[in-house]
């Protein structure tokens, strides 16, 4: 899927489909936000993550966090934007 190349996923997958927080997440973004606006970065990216480091995460100025609880919440958020576009 095309859409899925803007993208950066980080987290822990439980065995339930929970996603588990990690560590490293402000470290994550920052990299992330420095390598898309770099001279030929790839652009703006996104970030889905635990929700428990989404506060971390978006520390980084103009970062584009997507914070979710579970698998399924991910799906759900790609499943939209399907339907949007």
């Amino acid at each position: 899927i095309k859409e899925l190349e803007r993208y950066e996923f980080a987290g822990e997958l439980s065995l339930s489909g929970e996603l588990r927080p990690v560590r490293g997440a402000l470290a994550m973004s920052f990299a992330m936000h420095r390598a898309g606006a770099a001279p030929g970065g790839q652009g703006a990216r996104a970030f889905i993550l635990p929700q428990a480091n989404a506060d971390e995460a978006a520390l980084v100025a103009d970062a584009a966090i997507y914070p979710a609880r579970t698998l399924l919440d991910v799906c759900a958020h790609f499943a939209a934007k399907g339907e949007d576009g």
